[in-house]
């Protein structure tokens, strides 16, 4: 606000009766999601009300449950994972009077993963995300004589579920990639149609299992079965609003609609490409049609063998991580094998050389503008964690990071055609078989115009 003139100033401060408050919504068709039950869910925003969606949040109570000993096999923990509920939605989509705002992207845990790896620090990772989402698993009580830190008074029965072979914890989600990284932050929601989220969750192989007396991160000897299953229970979400008692907003949001015909509000949306590859040596398409392409981001998931992340799986380990010892199985996006890629769009190299998978790091660096910064990184900690935990082929094609400025590369009039090209090194690793994928972000557009009417300028 400081660089605004002191005469607007003068006028912004004449708004009187400026109240800000929160608001519960509860959910439209159900409160309980569960892998053997209900898988979707929708909530409705508030028509009249100027809303900031950064601070939408979702409220759970979620449960686990694995298999007990029987038949000469023993327990098996299904475990919260990683990033607790985020973990298991497989689809998150917003939509305004019927029109779909976003491209539904699927698994949207990857998107988010994805993101958590390259944008957020460990100081984040460690403080709030570990209090509201379980940033860092947590190993099954009495595995090996280990005993959960509970504070004084606190009743384990209230977050363990010893007898299913499960856990339970409450926790607030308030991190929802695409819509709601909408600018400004602060929405009229009175320009729109009834806004809705909808959700859906995957099936219970995104859970981590630990074999009953054992680390965790250890290998299963148990032959798995498909009793395993979760449960969000008890889920409303919440919503800061305000409200502006002058009449100066309204005036100033009627003038603009009667000067330039609508309001545009720009945010970003994804898409992902997705094949199975059986080596190192692989490629994959992809084609998109925006107006702004910002991020393309090349990766890879391991599906060798057992280790399938279609499968029930044990935690994978993150080497020389700070504070997060292990990963999802099914959100570790590795290097093994890869001696260098080669990413293209509309046949033009990006980079102009072929880069190793270390490189892309430093390229990740670049991209969000902390080269230079002192007091800001993300949550990879050392070589090892990225190149088998963490590793992605980011490159930004947008010039800033600021969403109010449309800066990507327009592919709207001809689609973009993607290729991620990656060469194997040679070794045992090159020969295993894994998931290959292409991310996309992109800068999209909610024209909204004069009597709640509202399109999607991609």
């Amino acid at each position: 606000m400081e660089q605004l003139p002191a005469s607007l100033l003068y006028f912004t401060s004449q708004l009187q009766n400026f109240v800000r408050n929160t608001v519960k919504l509860n959910t439209l068709n159900t409160q309980t999601l569960a892998s053997n039950g209900a898988t979707q869910l929708r909530v409705a925003l508030p028509v009249n009300a100027v809303a900031s969606m950064k601070s939408l949040s979702m409220y759970c109570d979620m449960s686990t449950k694995g298999r007990a000993a029987s038949g000469g096999q023993v327990a098996v923990n299904a475990l919260i994972p990683r990033n607790g509920p985020i973990a298991c939605f497989d689809r998150v989509s917003v939509s305004a009077g019927g029109i779909a705002l976003d491209n539904g992207v699927t698994p949207y845990h990857v998107v988010y993963q994805m993101r958590q790896n390259l944008l957020s620090g460990n100081q984040k990772v460690m403080s709030d995300d570990k209090v509201l989402q379980q940033s860092v698993l947590r190993s099954e009580t009495g595995a090996l004589g280990q005993t959960a830190n509970y504070p004084a008074g606190h009743n384990a029965a209230d977050t363990e579920d010893l007898s299913q072979q499960g856990q339970k914890q409450s926790f607030i989600v308030n991190n929802f990639a695409g819509f709601t990284e909408c600018h400004p932050e602060y929405l009229d929601l009175s320009l729109l149609p009834q806004v809705f989220v909808t959700i859906q969750i995957a099936n219970a192989s995104v859970l981590p299992l630990q074999q009953a007396s054992t680390n965790l991160g250890d290998d299963i000897t148990s032959t798995l079965t498909d009793g395993m299953s979760y449960a969000l229970k008890n889920i409303h979400f919440t919503l800061d609003v305000c409200q502006i008692g002058s009449g100066m907003y309204s005036a100033l949001t009627e003038r603009v609609l009667a000067e330039r015909g609508s309001i545009d509000i720009p945010y970003p949306q994804f898409t992902i490409f997705r094949q199975d590859s059986s080596s190192a040596s692989s490629s994959i398409r992809g084609s998109v049609s925006c107006m702004s392409l910002d991020r393309v981001t090349g990766f890879m998931r391991n599906t060798d063998g057992p280790t399938s992340y279609q499968l029930n799986q044990k935690p994978v380990k993150a080497e020389d991580a700070v504070g997060s010892k292990f990963s999802n199985h099914a959100d570790t996006f590795i290097s093994q094998g890869v001696r260098d890629y080669q990413l293209t769009i509309n046949n033009s190299p990006i980079p102009t050389y072929r880069p190793t998978p270390l490189q892309a790091f430093n390229y990740v660096v670049c991209a969000d503008d902390r080269t230079y910064s002192r007091s800001r990184g993300g949550s990879v900690a050392s070589q090892p964690q990225w190149l088998n935990n963490c590793w992605c082929a980011h490159h930004r094609l947008c010039f800033d990071n600021d969403i109010s400025r449309i800066s990507g590369t327009n592919v709207s009039s001809v689609n973009a055609q993607i290729s991620f090209q990656t060469y194997g090194d040679g070794t045992g690793n090159a020969d295993k078989s894994r998931e290959v994928a292409v991310m996309t972000e992109q800068t999209s557009i909610l024209r909204c115009g004069a009597g709640r009417s509202c399109a999607v300028v991609a």
